[in-house]
């Protein structure tokens, strides 16, 4: 993940090391609420052999739970740490030889600003935990590189730290930000990530989560790529769906 040109903050960031990554993660960011959740969805859109890019994939824990829900679904994870790719690499192919061919995700080394994929080739893509990572011109230009990416129709998944809930969520997302930066991070404490995506040309912006961690707010967000035919109406408001989107 890419604060600045041809500078890597790995997903654990400045503090955290890759090896204690998932520990973290798992004790602290509710993952067994929001990784289903996602894979669930994309299942329900587009069945279970979506071509699906993990953006920023990490350590793979989102990468795995996609595989386990769609077996047969095509994956390409991109993380551009090499250390952290490796331990991905591990964790989401670690039966080796005995997997069929079509079980295994492709790891590639690649920046968020400027995927190694082609034009309209994704039915979906998703951004956990590695946008917050962004100072604001590269948040920009990674939802660019998504809508290039993306089929007409596909969704973005973006899942991630957004406004606080009150102030006991504010003072715990100060971790975050002396952790990973103030830049990177003031357009998600300010509530700005959905309107960041609809600027982007996205479409039907909906919240599909929103729940309190140990590190803060953090939301589910799934929007659209236009279809080529369709009206501008990236603008709207973001809607909220599920029966809590107010999750604590």
């Amino acid at each position: 993940m890419t604060a600045e040109k041809n500078t890597i903050i790995p997903a654990g960031g400045r503090l955290v090391p890759a090896h204690a990554y998932d520990t973290i993660v798992a004790a602290t960011m509710r993952e067994q609420r929001w990784r289903p959740r996602i894979a669930n969805d994309i299942a329900a859109r587009f069945g279970d052999t979506p071509t699906i890019v993990d953006i920023g994939a990490g350590t793979g824990s989102l990468t795995r739970a996609l595989r386990e829900r769609m077996p047969t679904a095509s994956i390409t994870a991109v993380e551009p740490d090499r250390q952290t790719r490796t331990i991905g690499q591990t964790k989401t192919n670690s039966q080796g030889a005995t997997h069929a061919q079509s079980d295994w995700i492709a790891w590639v080394d690649g920046h968020a600003e400027a995927l190694p994929l082609d034009d309209d080739s994704q039915d979906a893509a998703v951004m956990a935990l590695m946008l917050h990572h962004l100072a604001p011109v590269h948040k920009q230009r990674a939802l660019s590189e998504v809508l290039r990416i993306l089929k007409p129709g596909g969704s973005l998944y973006v899942a991630d730290f957004g406004q606080p809930h009150d102030l006991l969520m504010a003072a715990a997302f100060t971790i975050i930000q002396l952790a990973d930066g103030v830049t990177t991070t003031r357009d998600h404490r300010a509530g700005k990530l959905p309107k960041l995506v609809a600027d982007t040309g996205f479409t039907a912006t909906t919240r599909l989560l929103r729940l309190r961690t140990l590190f803060g707010s953090f939301e589910v967000l799934c929007a659209e790529s236009p279809s080529r035919d369709s009206s501008d109406d990236s603008h709207i408001g973001v809607s909220a769906t599920g029966s809590s989107p107010q999750d604590w």
